[in-house]
């Protein structure tokens, strides 16, 4: 790192542990509702079949949108795997956990019992509205009658009292330096070999991890850094999503990877 990059990470550290410490909280979080825009023939097609109709009209317009997608690419990545009938389902480093309510509808209509838990490292800033992550996280929780929780915690340091999972969802992973300070994070949390042990660690053998990076020089960092562990995670899928209508800032780059049954 040049020196201004060590200094921006001891200062967002400094921040970082603040916010850790002060946990602010404030009660009332509601997504604020617009009408959204009319639908064209695919979302319309995933707000039916997945009866997603009632829980989009509690969301934004945008996270009502971004939800949708978001079932989209579980269909593109996750589609011919046979599932337990009951698993246990990771998010880390899921922001304010909007997705939530995508995972649950997904599996709902796949007749899939499935527990969710976000993990996020960063949960207490002060936002714009003047709630945090962790609110709106539990305002997503509130929108269904299930066992889903959110945690404040450092997914590398996070062992999930040792029960292992079956799905990881991982969006965005820090793989250099300049993206995680730009999220006012220490340099530290940029760890592709972090993320491999990590995934490793808490999947159960044979489940799977589905990674998505913001463009094709993550993709390949990532790739470059498999190699020189030699990571047991077996690459299944790789596709770059491309939704009609729901566009990203960046390419989105997602692989699936297998834990090996042994």
């Amino acid at each position: 790192m040049t020196l201004i990059e060590q200094l921006r990470s001891q200062l967002n550290n400094l921040f970082w542990q603040s916010r850790r410490f002060l946990r602010f909280r404030r009660a009332g979080y509601k997504e604020a509702l617009e009408q959204p825009a009319a639908f064209t023939p695919e979302p319309a097609r995933l707000d039916a079949q997945y009866k997603f109709s009632l829980v989009r009209e509690k969301l934004s317009a945008f996270n009502g949108a971004r939800n949708l997608a978001s079932i989209w690419y579980l269909e593109k990545m996750l589609s011919g795997i046979t599932w337990p009938e009951k698993i246990n389902v990771l998010e880390p480093g899921c922001q304010d956990f909007s997705r939530l309510p995508a995972w649950r509808a997904f599996f709902k209509k796949n007749k899939v019992d499935a527990h969710f838990t976000g993990i996020e490292v960063d949960a207490f800033p002060i936002l714009h509205d003047f709630h945090s992550r962790w609110d709106k996280a539990h305002y997503y929780i509130s929108l269904a009658d299930d066992k889903s929780r959110y945690v404040a915690a450092d997914f590398f340091n996070w062992n999930n009292e040792n029960r292992l999972v079956d799905l990881i969802l991982c969006f965005y992973p820090f793989v250099s330096t300049a993206p995680a300070l730009a999220w006012g994070l220490p340099s530290h949390f940029a760890s592709p070999e972090k993320w491999l042990t990590s995934f490793e660690l808490l999947l159960k053998p044979g489940g799977y991890v589905l990674v998505i990076h913001q463009g094709k020089w993550e993709e390949e960092d990532f790739d470059l850094t498999r190699e020189k562990l030699k990571s047991p995670l077996q690459l299944c899928k790789r596709d770059l999503l491309e939704s009609s209508f729901f566009s990203t800032a960046h390419p989105m780059c997602a692989s699936l990877y297998q834990k090996p049954l042994s």
